[in-house]
């Protein structure tokens, strides 16, 4: 399982998650799966998600669009095989204008983010209990956080069926496993 430096930035800000090496494409995966798990629990609590997952290139959707985008184009783990194509930060520029391409990023975010929403949906009354706090405090920070953290399952929160992809039980794990998180100071 991959070791996660940071999930949020001071301030509320979203900061992109950092490898101290390259990684796997699994790797690369549990990442995006990392970052749309916010837009996947609006989806479970309010029907639909808000666009607080967007916004700014700060943004967890930004962010998730960056890393499929470099799957595709820059890290060689893509269709495209050995083919580097772009810069990590180059790379997103092709999106607008080259729709196979936009396709398949597309593809790994939807993938990502219906994978988020399995390991919600299998952890709901725990996600229900840090969305009662978070409505009722403002911000999810701190001992309160570690508190429902704590009550999460230290396994995988699904198990895999035979038409999911092998990852899944880690991708579960990187959600679940909360001793690699090092949670905010200043908030969610």
């Amino acid at each position: 399982m991959p070791k996660l430096l940071t999930i949020n930035g001071s301030g509320g800000d979203a900061a992109m998650l950092r490898r101290p090496c390259a990684g796997t494409k699994s790797d690369y995966e549990n990442d995006l799966i990392l970052l749309l798990a916010g837009r996947a629990a609006e989806r479970l609590i309010l029907q639909e998600p808000s666009g607080g997952c967007g916004g700014d290139e700060r943004s967890d959707l930004a962010q998730a669009t960056n890393v499929a985008t470099a799957i595709e184009t820059s890290y060689g783990l893509g269709a495209s095989g050995t083919v580097w194509q772009a810069s990590p930060e180059h790379a997103a520029e092709r999106l607008r204008f080259d729709h196979p391409h936009r396709d398949r990023v597309q593809a790994h975010l939807l993938k990502a983010e219906a994978e988020a929403t399995r390991i919600l949906q299998a952890n709901l009354s725990h996600l229900e209990a840090m969305a009662k706090s978070l409505a009722a405090n403002g911000v999810l920070t701190g001992q309160c956080l570690r508190d429902h953290l704590d009550q999460l399952p230290s396994g995988p929160a699904v198990t895999a069926s035979s038409d999911e992809p092998p990852q899944t039980a880690s991708s579960a794990n990187a959600l679940a496993d909360h001793r690699n998180i090092n949670p905010p100071v200043d908030g969610i």
